[in-house]
């Protein structure tokens, strides 16, 4: 009688232990998506004042951002991503306003292309690992084209053409 009492113990502790684990992972995976910060950076003021907009492209896993940057200057086919961003301002990516909503626990890639005129004029990828925060890596952008000029402007910084203070 005392060994079959102590093997159902055994059993119904085993049961309740793998429930538990079984709920935990399940808690895991319905997690919401949380909203990650971007951080767009750009090459000088007046390369800032000349985007009319930057979109965010974002694939899932770490990609090769050098073949993702080269594929858009040759304006071929870029792969499917798990999301693509509305065109942002320049002024909502520094004043912090925009974001993405992505799961914190996977690892993601995140190419940034400044438009101005309707034409790429900046690029920009960064592989952002599973890192749990709520603020993705800094993604530097550079002039997609070196031979693109840029039309001069009086803005000493982002803010001003913000508060429409210059052009």
């Amino acid at each position: 009688m005392h060994r079959r009492f102590d093997i159902t113990v055994r059993r119904t502790l085993g049961l309740a232990l793998v429930l538990s684990l079984l709920g935990a992972c399940a808690a895991k995976e319905d997690a919401a998506p949380a909203d990650i910060g971007l951080d767009v950076q750009f090459p000088s003021t007046a390369a800032a004042v000349a985007v009319d907009g930057v979109k965010v492209y974002v694939y899932e896993g770490g990609q090769a951002c050098n073949d993702l940057v080269r594929l858009r200057q040759t304006a071929q086919a870029l792969p499917p991503t798990m999301f693509e961003s509305p065109s942002l301002s320049p002024c909502d990516l520094q004043s912090g306003a925009a974001s993405v909503e992505l799961d914190l626990d996977k690892e993601y890639t995140m190419l940034a292309v400044g438009l101005a005129g309707g034409s790429d004029l900046l690029i920009g990828c960064a592989v952002q690992p599973a890192f749990g925060q709520t603020k993705a890596l800094p993604i530097s952008m550079t002039y997609i084209d070196a031979t693109k000029r840029i039309a001069e402007t009086t803005c000493t910084k982002l803010s001003d053409k913000c508060t429409g203070r210059c052009q």
